[in-house]
C-alpha cells in the first residue's frame, strides 16, 4: 500500500488526510507542534494514518529542497 506524507494538521492537512484515505492511501502525519499533539486526529482517521516520529523528522530537516522554479 502506498503511504501519502503530510506535513501540517490543520484545517487543510486534515482535509487532505480524510481525503487521501478515502482514496486508499495510508497517511503519516507531522506538525510543527510535536507528534503527541496529533492524538486526537488520528484516531478520528483510524488505522490507515500514523503520525511521524521524532526521528523521522530529524531526518526529513537534511534533504534538499526542491528547485522552487527559475531563481533570478
Amino acid at each position: 500500500m502506498t503511504t501519502f506524507g503530510i506535513i501540517g494538521a490543520g484545517e487543510v492537512g486534515s482535509q487532505i488526510a480524510r481525503a487521501t484515505i478515502v482514496n486508499g492511501y495510508t497517511v503519516v502525519i507531522a506538525n510543527s507542534r510535536g507528534p503527541e499533539t496529533l492524538d486526537g486526529l488520528i484516531a478520528d482517521l483510524g488505522p490507515a494514518a500514523r503520525r511521524l516520529r521524532r526521528s523521522g523528522r530529524r531526518r526529513l530537516r537534511g534533504r534538499r529542497r526542491a528547485p522552487q522554479g527559475r531563481q533570478t
